[in-house]
């Protein structure tokens, strides 16, 4: 491709200007820029793609509140004293994607706001009443560009809305939530309501970690929480939590006639994952299931181990599915089903054991999750685990959840490994394999899918990081060669944000075989990043070209976003895009954000079609003040 020259002339330009001009030293921990392209660069994306509230959800469950409150106090470090005091904060955001809709097609503001049409911008309030180790109030209103805004009951109200507070008594009753929260129970087979992110290069201790437990749902994702009473109580090595929760989701429902005697009888087919109500069939799936739900866990801490009980059931106001045409397939025409199970974790001098085992009573086989970490030795520190659920097993509000169905067999083996033998150079890796279970006559789609990635990182003066990583996904059963191969090459000149300037570059080209050919694709970026007036002004470009053949799987342009959010348009054909983006905080507790951005596609194929691309604006206000 013409255009990776000029990257690649950029990117030599921006490590020389990198290496001669030495940067203050000050250590801080990754960004969440950074995070969010670790992720995406580990082959993670597949799954968020599918549900795009994911990282947004995994970022305000760890950094949200140190990272929001370093913004807005022009503080960059993580390494922040603890509030102690009342905060109250409010963040209004609003998007306009591009539109090709005419003047006459605009629908009228009557029409909008009684849900009748698609409501063309995006928009979402949130309110954070936090006083650590006392309380916290959360509520958020969204609305997604080309959805309507809810016409049953209020008319007018946002598409999704998501509210809880929580509280801490005492020594005993340690939380109390009433509303929105999330419930981790174990490793992950008994209850996993948040998604987890386990095959990041260069952390090999997310492979073991336990669950989180119950906790103040951040209201991003639409579907996979809960919404009811949680609680946790402790009795000195005995800790006890449990939830109650009802509530309605999304799902994809279907009508049967002639089964067991009823003329009529409405099932549940899949469910929707995504939160997205644009399609006539998302609008008429919204909340048109119901869903009842409880669960206990009791957990005991020794010395150097970790025992815990759970259990955890599920009823819904309509049965499932019938799979009657596969054998000892989860969801035979049932409304209840229930899990319960063990799990363990044991401390040794060189790592860390952990196995679970889990049930769903009536149910043949159980699932299972086993593995081992290793301390840092040499320095070299490893996971592995494995893990295997029956296609009896039902996998909704589980780690094993793959797509929006309640059931997946399948077993897995993941493992991650971390190298660095000194503070310039390091390696990380990771591998996964997959083999599908089909009980019966179905067994013929049992096939094994793997993965592998490997990355070097090398640290080039006080401060540019080069990065390079090779992927390898799939295994081609045609001539034993891979499915997809994704090669990286990507600069940074600045990781610990300490510089007023900072240059990031990268190139990847992807292979795929498609109908017994070899079709490619290549992209190019490069962005810089500038802060002024002692980081109350911080600005960041970023200009990207790309190609790519059709058949190809898509590939994603990484772009960091409002706050510590993230954006990645798909790319397909040829052409460009840039964006720019302006961080302003004129006090302390105030910040004003905004973001443009362009798509231009220069590809016949587009052409022809009449999608040459086009523009997105988004701005973003966020203001706070402690009581």
């Amino acid at each position: 491709m013409k255009g990776s020259r000029y990257i690649m002339v950029i990117m030599a330009c921006s490590l020389a200007f990198a290496i001669v001009r030495p940067l203050d030293a000050q250590s801080v921990l990754s960004d969440p820029d950074s995070l969010i392209r670790l992720l995406m660069e580990s082959g993670e994306w597949e799954e968020i793609s599918l549900d795009p509230e994911i990282l947004d959800e995994l970022l305000s469950s760890g950094n949200e509140s140190v990272e929001e409150y370093s913004l807005l106090h022009r503080q960059d470090s993580l390494s922040l004293p603890k509030i102690r005091r009342t905060r109250v904060q409010q963040t209004l955001s609003i998007g306009f994607p591009s539109s090709g809709a005419e003047e006459s097609q605009r629908p009228a503001l009557a029409e909008v706001l009684q849900g009748n049409a698609a409501v063309p911008f995006s928009s979402r309030y949130r309110l954070k009443i936090r006083n650590p180790g006392k309380f916290e109030v959360r509520f958020l209103a969204d609305q997604d560009a080309s959805e309507p805004l809810r016409s049953r009951k209020v008319a007018g109200l946002p598409d999704h809305l998501s509210a809880g507070i929580i509280v801490h008594p005492g020594r005993v009753l340690k939380d109390l939530i009433l509303g929105d929260f999330q419930a981790n129970f174990g490793l992950g087979s008994i209850l996993a309501s948040t998604p987890s992110f386990t095959a990041i290069p260069g952390d090999p201790s997310l492979l073991s970690r336990p669950g989180t437990g119950v906790r103040l749902h951040p209201g991003t994702d639409e579907n996979r929480h809960l919404r009811g009473l949680a609680g946790r109580v402790a009795l000195k090595s005995l800790d006890i939590q449990f939830y109650l929760s009802a509530k309605r989701v999304d799902a994809a429902l279907d009508t049967l006639s002639g089964l067991n005697g009823d003329s009529s009888l409405v099932m549940v087919d899949h469910l929707y994952g995504t939160g997205y109500h644009r399609t006539e069939a998302e609008i008429r799936g919204r909340e048109s299931l119901g869903e009842r739900s409880s669960g206990i866990s009791l957990k005991y801490r020794g010395l150097s181990y970790e025992v815990g009980l759970a259990a955890a059931g599920f009823r819904y106001d309509k049965p499932l599915m019938a799979q009657t045409k596969w054998e000892l397939v989860f969801a035979t025409n049932t409304t209840a089903w229930m899990r319960t199970g063990a799990w363990f974790q044991w401390r040794l001098p060189v790592g860390i054991l952990f196995a679970e085992a889990s049930w769903s009573p009536g149910r043949a086989e159980p699932a299972w999750i086993a593995g081992f970490r290793m301390f840092s030795m040499s320095s070299f520190s490893a996971s592995v685990r494995v893990s295997c659920v029956p296609p009896s097993y039902p996998v909704w509000y589980s780690t094993h959840q793959s797509g929006n169905y309640f059931t997946r067999g399948s077993t897995d083996l993941t493992g991650l490994y971390r190298y660095a033998p000194n503070r310039r150079f390091e390696m990380n890796g990771y591998f996964t394999a997959r083999r599908d279970l089909w009980p019966g006559s179905n067994r013929k789609f049992a096939f094994p899918t793997s993965k592998m990635s490997h990355q070097i990182k090398y640290k080039v003066g006080e401060s540019v990081l080069l990065t390079g990583m090779m992927v390898v996904s799939q295994p081609s059963e045609l001539e034993n060669l891979p499915e997809v191969m994704i090669f990286k090459i990507q600069m940074d000149s600045d990781p610990a944000q300490a510089a007023m300037l900072r240059f990031r570059a990268g190139i990847q080209n992807q292979r795929q075989r498609s109908d017994k050919q070899v079709v490619a694709g290549t992209t190019g970026d490069v962005s810089c990043y500038a802060s002024f007036a002692g980081g109350r002004i911080r600005a960041i470009a970023g200009f990207r070209l790309f190609q790519v053949t059709s058949g190809m799987n898509p590939l994603y342009a990484y772009e960091p976003d409002l706050l510590y959010g993230w954006s990645a348009p798909v790319m397909a054909g040829s052409g460009s895009r840039w964006f720019f983006h302006l961080r302003y905080k004129p006090l302390a507790g105030l910040m004003m954000e905004g973001k443009v951005g362009k798509m231009t596609y220069t590809d016949a194929g587009h052409r022809t079609e009449g999608k040459l691309g086009g523009w997105t604006l988004r701005f973003q206000l966020v203001w706070s003040l402690q009581l």
